[in-house]
C-alpha cells in the first residue's frame, strides 16, 4: 500500500509538473535580424492533387491542380506589391 501511495504522489508531481509554464526561447539577437530584412520573397505553392483510391491506382487530378494555381497565384503587377511598397 505504501508504494501505491508513493507511486501517486511520484505521478502527481509528474502530471502537475507537465503543466507549469515555460520561456520561449528566442536567439538573443533576433529583433536585430528582423530590423535588418529587407525584402521578403512569396514564392507560388507545388501543388499536386491525387485521387487515393483503395486499388492503388491513384489518379492525378491536374484540371483541379490548375484551378487552384489560377486562384492562389500572385501576380508580380498586382495590387499587393503596391501595398507592401508603401
Amino acid at each position: 500500500m505504501k508504494g501505491l501511495t508513493t507511486l501517486m504522489v511520484v505521478m502527481s508531481f509528474a502530471i502537475l509538473g507537465g503543466c507549469s509554464t515555460t520561456t520561449a526561447r528566442t536567439h538573443p539577437d533576433i529583433e536585430a535580424q528582423l530590423k535588418a530584412v529587407k525584402r521578403v520573397v512569396i514564392a507560388p505553392p507545388e501543388i499536386e492533387v491525387t485521387l487515393i483510391t483503395f486499388t492503388g491506382e491513384n489518379e492525378r487530378i491536374t484540371a483541379t491542380e490548375e484551378t487552384i494555381r489560377r486562384k492562389s497565384s500572385i501576380s508580380p503587377k498586382g495590387s499587393w506589391k503596391q501595398e507592401v511598397m508603401r
